[in-house]
C-alpha cells in the first residue's frame, strides 16, 4: 500500500520514554482512533508486530490441545491459519474449498449442525492470495451462540477498506496489519478483544511471553503503558494514518474502495484480463488475475 508523506513524517517525531506521560497520550489516542475504525469499544492490542504476529497471537490466546476448531480454507492465508491452529494441537475442521472460492455459510452452517463442541470458529475475512472475500460474517454469529463458541476474524489484508462492525457481529478476537488498507508502514497490528475472549486469556494464559495479550490488558489497565518495548516510530505513523481514514470519513473511505474497485474490475475486462475469483466471492481491496493464453 503506498504511504502518504503526512504519515511518513510523522515517524519523524522524536523518541520518548514509552514510560512516560507522552507515550501515554500516544498510546491513549491509538487506542481510541483503533476502536473507531474497527467499530467496537472491545479491548485494543496495538501489537509491535507484522500481521502475522497478530493472526499468531489471536490463535496462541484462543486454542489449546484437542480443542475442536472450524476454519474454511481457500489460499495461503486460511492454509497457514488452520496450520498454526493445528500447531496447538486443536482438532481442526477444515472447510476446503477450490482457490478462488470461497465456503458459502450453509457449509459453515452444515459443520455447525453436525459438531456440538466447537471451541472457534475461525475465518479469513480477505484471502490475499487469490483475492476473495468473504460475504457473510454478518450471520456467522447466529452459529457461534448456539454454544457460546469464539468467533475470530482475520481481516489482515481488508479491515480499513470496507465495514467491518465488529461489535455488532459479535466479533470475539479481531486481527489486522496497518500497512494494508489503514495505509501505514509495516510493523503495527492491532487486534480487538472481546470481553468474553479476555476473561478467557487471563483465566488461560498461554505458554509464551511477547503473545500473552493478558500482559498488555493488565499494563494497559494499570497506566496505560504496554508491558515491552513498542515499535515508537510506526506508532506515530499508525496513529496519523487512523486520523487521515477518520477526517475523510469511514464511510466516504468504504465507497471510495468500492468504487476504485468496480472501476478495476470494469477495465481489467475491458482489456480481455479476468479476476481469479469468482464474481460473488471478489475483494475489493486485492485483486487477483488469470494469466491470458501464452504467458
Amino acid at each position: 500500500t503506498n504511504v502518504p508523506n503526512r504519515v511518513m513524517r510523522a515517524m519523524l517525531a522524536p523518541i520518548i520514554n514509552h514510560r512516560s506521560d507522552d507515550f501515554v497520550e500516544l498510546y491513549t489516542d491509538v487506542v481510541s482512533k483503533t476502536q473507531q475504525v474497527f467499530e467496537t469499544q472491545n479491548d485494543i492490542v496495538a501489537l509491535s508486530a507484522s500481521g502475522t504476529g497478530a493472526v499468531e497471537a489471536g490463535v496462541v490466546n484462543i486454542v489449546k490441545k484437542d480443542d475442536k476448531v472450524i476454519i474454511p480454507v481457500n489460499g495461503e492465508f486460511s492454509n497457514r491459519l488452520s496450520q498454526l491452529i493445528e500447531g496447538q494441537g486443536a482438532n481442526v475442521i477444515r472447510l476446503e474449498t477450490p482457490p478462488g472460492e470461497n465456503a458459502t455459510f450453509d457449509q459453515v452452517k452444515e459443520a455447525f449442525d453436525n459438531n456440538n463442541d466447537v471451541k472457534a470458529f475461525y475465518v479469513v475475512h480477505n484471502e490475499t492470495s487469490t483475492g476473495t472475500m468473504v460475504n457473510y460474517l454478518d450471520k456467522v454469529s447466529d452459529l457461534t451462540s448456539r454454544n457460546d463458541s469464539m468467533y475470530i476474524v482475520d481481516s489482515v489484508s481488508l479491515l480499513g477498506g470496507t465495514s467491518l462492525p465488529v461489535d455488532k457481529w459479535n466479533i470475539d478476537v479481531c486481527m489486522t496489519g496497518a500497512q494494508k488498507a489503514i495505509a501505514a508502514p509495516p510493523g503495527i497490528s492491532p487486534i480487538s478483544i472481546s470481553p468474553k475472549a479476555k476473561k478467557y486469556m487471563i483465566e488461560n494464559p498461554p505458554a509464551t511471553m511477547y503473545f500473552n495479550l493478558a500482559r498488555y490488558f493488565k499494563y494497559y489497565e494499570e497506566s496505560k503503558h504496554t508491558p515491552f518495548t513498542p515499535a515508537l516510530p510506526l506508532l506515530y505513523a499508525y496513529r496519523e494514518a487512523l486520523s487521515i481514514l477518520l477526517e475523510e470519513g469511514l464511510e466516504n473511505v468504504f465507497n471510495r474502495h468500492k468504487t476504485c474497485s468496480d472501476a478495476l474490475y470494469a477495465g481489467l475486462s475491458a482489456l480481455g484480463l479476468t479476476p481469479f475469483a469468482k464474481e460473488e466471492d471478489r475483494s475489493i481491496t486485492i485483486v487477483a488475475l488469470n494469466y491470458l493464453d501464452g504467458l
